[in-house]
């Protein structure tokens, strides 16, 4: 079970992993580190927030706030591109939403039998906890674990149908786990292709093991190769080494040339 602030927090953190590597990677290494950190930090802290579709607004620990809407108004003149501390931290924020988007289909509630807790929002989109169980208190006060039979719900190609709150007893015995057994080969794929300068192709697999965990890591692979793509201005890119690799020095030179 995860909450939705812990499915945020896992999206920004895979985020500032990635930027941190391409950092690293690139022909300046650690230009990028202090603004990443500093507004990761402002991302983590629920420092920043949406205000329309474009606009976002960032809070300083020290009580000031900042206008980010495609530019700072900070007036950073130092930070690399533009990218100062407010700009990262509404990326992450923006990247996380985007994410969150995607799965909120598979959003739902766990409740407790017992009503001595409120109900939880889950995130997560492999859950495998019954929606209603007892509160920790209560698991406590018996002589072993509860377990609770769970009425299996409907797959998400289905005809939609107003939901039902499924019927969940008490079992004596606990169930084995239900999950089957991991295969050698993901049983879903999902191939993206693209054309490449010099009349090449490139093709990026996804694999994954259901169809809503693929598709939510879609957009964020999306976007990823969207910022290498043009291999003439990103010198840090792999895409433009491949280019200067293996694109003949004839072409080459024939594209560099052209206005």
């Amino acid at each position: 079970m995860k909450t939705r602030m812990e499915v945020k927090c896992e999206v920004m953190q895979a985020k500032i992993g990635e930027w941190l590597l391409h950092d690293q990677q690139s022909s300046t290494p650690g230009m990028y580190r202090p603004y990443i950190e500093s507004g990761s930090a402002l991302a983590l802290a629920g420092m920043v927030k949406r205000l329309a579709k474009d606009e976002y607004l960032v809070r300083m620990p020290n009580g000031t706030q900042i206008t980010v809407n495609g530019n700072c108004t900070c007036g950073d003149v130092i930070a690399p591109s533009g990218w100062c501390q407010h700009r990262i931290a509404q990326r992450l924020e923006y990247e996380a939403l985007l994410h969150l988007d995607v799965i909120k289909r598979s959003m739902h509630c766990h409740g407790y039998i017992c009503k001595h807790l409120a109900d939880v929002e889950c995130w997560d989109v492999h859950c495998q906890m019954p929606r209603s169980v007892y509160c920790p208190t209560c698991e406590e006060g018996t002589a072993g674990p509860l377990e609770y039979a769970q009425v299996a719900e409907a797959s998400m190609y289905e005809t939609s149908t107003p939901p039902v709150t499924p019927t969940l007893v008490p079992v004596a015995s606990v169930p084995e786990d239900t999950r089957a057994t991991l295969l050698p080969e993901a049983p879903v794929s999902l191939c993206v292709k693209m054309r490449l300068p010099g009349n090449h192709e490139m093709s990026y697999t996804l694999r994954g093991h259901d169809d809503a965990g693929v598709l939510a890591r879609l957009p964020m692979v999306l976007a990823g190769l969207e910022r290498q793509v043009d291999p003439g201005t990103c010198e840090s890119g792999w895409l433009h080494r491949i280019y200067q690799a293996f694109l003949p020095v004839s072409m080459r030179k024939a594209r560099e040339e052209k206005p």
